[in-house]
């Protein structure tokens, strides 16, 4: 990962959709106001953007209420790096700082999904930062277009800040 100092994790805005639309493949504008649609209606949510310099390198979106299948813990959802990105830390960067700011809150779990099948690279990375799966069967999370995406869910205990 590039060490620099201006590597940073902010809060997004509805004024960097055109920044957010960039990160992930397919997606654009429209739903990157969708998505700020929906966190608005969770409340309890934040859009988290990985910024190098000026540019967005990724992003992912944590819900503090958790999901339906975890609503005891946050729900880290559709963590992107752009592809030119990937594996050089950049998403280990990500996940601490979320795992940070859910620590600052209390939490002393946070889960995500994952495709097993589909998404074997960020299962490795989900394995090898400490997630671990629940142990419940694979299910639908969503169907885009065609896609039916099945996803099984992770969790990691957080080491509260004071012993870290």
């Amino acid at each position: 990962m590039n060490a620099s100092s201006e590597l940073r994790v902010v809060t997004a805005q509805e004024s960097d959709a055109s920044e957010l639309a960039k990160v992930k493949t397919g997606y654009a504008e429209q739903n990157v106001a969708e998505r700020f649609r929906w966190l608005k209606q969770k409340e309890e949510g934040a859009w988290l953007l990985l910024k190098n310099k000026k540019e967005c390198i990724g992003w992912c979106v944590v819900v503090w209420s958790g999901k339906p299948t975890h609503p005891e813990c946050p729900d880290i959802q559709d963590l992107f790096i752009k592809p030119e990105h990937r594996n050089q830390g950049y998403g280990t960067h990500l996940l601490h700082e979320a795992e940070r700011l859910a620590r600052e809150r209390d939490y002393t779990q946070i889960g995500l999904a994952v495709n097993p099948d589909e998404n074997r690279p960020a299962l490795r990375l989900y394995k090898r930062l400490g997630y671990h799966h629940d142990g419940g069967e694979k299910y639908l999370d969503g169907v885009y277009g065609e896609y039916e995406d099945w996803v099984i869910d992770l969790k990691k205990d957080l080491i509260p800040a004071s012993d870290a």
